[in-house]
């Protein structure tokens, strides 16, 4: 039963509930490493969408930086 991956996922997903119900922490079902890139693509497109914005106003108002 050890060997088991179905059985070992069963029991880890109940593990890591009842971590959520004690933590107030909402269980998300990925690898930190993907919740990391999410993160990092989110921060990238966020950054790229205010040099967007900011070179929209430059336009408007020439000459100001």
């Amino acid at each position: 039963m050890e060997h088991d991956r179905f059985v070992l996922r069963a029991v880890t997903d109940e593990v890591m509930y009842e971590i959520m119900k004690l933590s107030g922490q909402e269980y998300v079902d990925i690898y930190a490493s993907a919740a990391k890139r999410q993160i990092a693509e989110a921060a990238k497109a966020e950054k790229q969408a205010e040099r967007q914005a900011q070179k929209a106003l430059e336009k408007e108002r020439p000459g100001t930086k």
